[in-house]
């Protein structure tokens, strides 16, 4: 399976999570790409079974953040960015 069949199939998946839970597909689709990324230097860096829950650690920051869910997503991460870095050297 090529990359765009498994962005596809993630999507699709993502779009039925959504309607399960009533979360706006927008909200997630506009943080795609830094989650993504952010779950796979985790992966390839500190712990491989904490990228998921990096990234659901993340989302809990997020919707604690006063200026939204996108900004406090990338806030989120962008505090990370220490911290991964050390394993990125």
């Amino acid at each position: 399976m090529d990359e765009r069949q498994k962005m596809a199939e993630m999507n699709q998946w993502l779009d039925q999570v959504c309607a399960a839970l009533q979360v706006d597909r927008d909200l997630i689709a506009e943080v795609t790409p830094e989650i993504l990324d952010l779950v796979a230097r985790v992966a390839h860096g500190p712990s491989r079974p904490g990228g998921p829950l990096t990234a659901m650690v993340v989302g809990v920051a997020a919707t604690q953040d006063a200026g939204g869910f996108a900004a406090g997503v990338n806030q989120a991460i962008e505090r990370l960015g220490p911290l991964l870095e050390q394993f990125e050297k």
